[in-house]
């Protein structure tokens, strides 16, 4: 009896962890445009979208919605803002630019839109979503990021 209790749990787990979407379903709805800017240098024509990742909210309140990870300090002090185990490791810093945007809370989303860059600053724009009503959320608190890197310009 315990080993099917356990068997549910886990897939009524499986099901929450995976039921906040992150994509434009036809039932989503739209509730506008969202702009970060980034004062930055780099070649914007090399701007991609990376795997994003997720942290668990271990901070009274939130951490800053954006981040711009240029070099060594910057990381460390975004990794400072982590425990152990969430820290993050990027390895080339002195070709990159990293910029993470925190996604909000489920049931909302960012989907990316597009990006401009002019007079050294970096503007991503983003869709931003409501899951349906009655969609499920986890019940842990995580903070989802979204990952854009692009080459540094001198």
């Amino acid at each position: 009896m315990k080993t099917k209790t356990i068997y549910f749990f886990i897939i009524f787990l499986l099901l929450t962890a995976f039921s906040c979407s992150d994509s434009d379903d036809a039932n989503d709805e739209f509730l506008g445009s969202r702009n970060f800017t980034f004062n930055t240098i780099i070649d914007p024509t090399t701007l991609t979208q990376e795997d994003s990742f997720r942290i668990n909210n271990t901070l009274i309140g939130q951490r800053d919605e954006t981040y711009a990870i240029e070099n060594e300090i910057d990381l460390n002090a975004f990794n400072q803002t982590l425990d152990i185990k969430d820290q993050v490791s990027l390895y080339d810093l002195d070709v990159y630019t990293y910029f993470f945007i925190r996604d909000p809370d489920c049931p909302e989303y960012y989907d990316y839109s597009d990006h401009s860059y002019s007079n050294n600053v970096l503007t991503i724009t983003f869709d931003h979503f409501h899951d349906p009503p009655g969609t499920v959320c986890p019940a842990w608190i995580t903070e989802l990021y979204l990952v854009f890197k692009a080459e540094k310009s001198s």
